[in-house]
């Protein structure tokens, strides 16, 4: 098995979810204004009313 899968299978088992932690040195100024404005509507219009 590649490293990606022996990762993967180890994320399965231990319920690893990268998609949600938090990345301690992260910057606001890193992030496209534009961009994340326009996932926030977006994601605002989807939301029931």
């Amino acid at each position: 098995m590649s490293e990606y899968e022996v990762y993967s299978y180890e994320a399965f088992c231990k319920r690893i979810r990268d998609d949600i932690r938090t990345v301690d040195e992260a910057k606001l100024q890193l992030l496209d204004e534009k961009r994340l404005n326009d996932y926030l509507t977006m994601v605002k219009q989807e939301l029931p009313v």
